[in-house]
């Protein structure tokens, strides 16, 4: 029988981003080596959107996150790696490690779809936010209600 860390519920969607240059061209196998790197026995994403707008699957829809990295004892209706699928975006920094807002059009478009997508999936997602509205980060470096409107 196979271990598995179910998520028993899906509050929210969190978008984060790879922290990567303009011409970094990842996907979900990349993104997987990464976590792999962090220790994690996969990448930490559920799903992860390409520069060109491709949309690839990470992790299992159905496992808990492992993107979210702090204390999980939090009150019940926040956003942890067991009530939330992660979303990232592949981008999000400059060569000099700093942070960017350096999404494709293709990138952005494929987040909207991917999101509305997912809230089908999951009729009983309270928010949709970013990695910024969760910690004091920049990422990924826009306000991903704004954007989603």
């Amino acid at each position: 029988m196979a271990m598995r860390n179910q998520r028993k519920e899906t509050k929210y969607i969190v978008v984060c981003c790879s922290h990567t240059a303009p011409n970094t061209d990842w996907g979900s196998r990349e993104m997987d080596i990464e976590g792999r790197k962090e220790g994690l026995l996969e990448g930490g994403f559920h799903k992860v959107i390409k520069r060109d707008g491709t949309v690839e699957d990470g992790r299992d829809i159905d496992s808990a996150g492992g993107f979210l990295h702090y204390n999980m004892n939090r009150a019940k209706y926040q956003p942890t790696n067991k009530n939330s699928i992660g979303i990232v975006l592949i981008g999000g920094g400059k060569d000099d490690g700093t942070s960017d807002c350096n999404y494709t059009l293709k990138q952005f478009k494929a987040l909207k779809w991917a999101v509305d997508d997912l809230k089908k999936q999951y009729p009983d997602v309270i928010e949709i936010m970013g990695h910024r509205d969760i910690f004091h980060t920049s990422e990924p470096n826009f306000n991903v209600q704004e954007l989603l409107k």
